[in-house]
């Protein structure tokens, strides 16, 4: 009888030590929510729809979008538009430059934002945009007078207006 005692409270205290090895301990952090934005911005998207004041654009020609960045709390992150495509002249974007997140970093970025090192205090954008695991939507307002930045073809077009740019995520 005793035998099956032991036998019985030696399985039940290896289950328990099992069950807890499998445990973290608890003491592990969450990750913020511009944590877990970032991963999912963090790819390569290549661009499938663009709009412009209700009207879609087809001068944007095989264009990526690159946002890479390690994670820093309230961090500045980079992204290289444009890769190996080509832009219209002007353009609504620049071929490279920063980003952070905005107010919500659940659907808020600021693109170019000023800092004491900015080349032009013009440039900073606020940004809408949705992320899935497959596409990137951003959506944002370049007010009138704006310039634009350069592009890469000859045709010339107002920046300014309403834009909607879609994206779907490169494997």
């Amino acid at each position: 009888m005793k035998l099956v005692s032991r036998t019985l409270s030696l399985l039940v205290m290896t289950g328990i030590a099992v069950f807890f090895m499998g445990c973290d301990g608890g003491g592990g952090e969450d990750k913020t929510q511009q944590e877990k934005q970032l991963i999912k911005l963090n790819s390569t998207w290549a661009l499938s729809k663009v709009n412009n004041d209700g009207t879609d654009r087809n001068d944007f020609l095989n264009i990526k979008l690159e946002i890479t960045g390690t994670y820093a709390q309230d961090g500045t992150y980079n992204y290289k538009f444009a890769s190996g495509g080509t832009l219209p002249n002007p353009s609504p974007w620049p071929k490279y430059g920063t980003w952070k997140f905005g107010a919500n970093p659940l659907t808020e970025i600021i693109r170019d934002p000023v800092s004491s090192s900015s080349t032009n205090p013009n440039s900073e954008i606020d940004m809408n945009y949705e992320v899935t695991d497959t596409q990137l939507i951003i959506t944002f307002v370049i007010p009138d007078g704006s310039l634009g930045w350069a592009g890469g073809a000859t045709r010339a077009k107002a920046v300014k207006g309403n834009w909607r740019f879609e994206f779907t995520k490169q494997q």
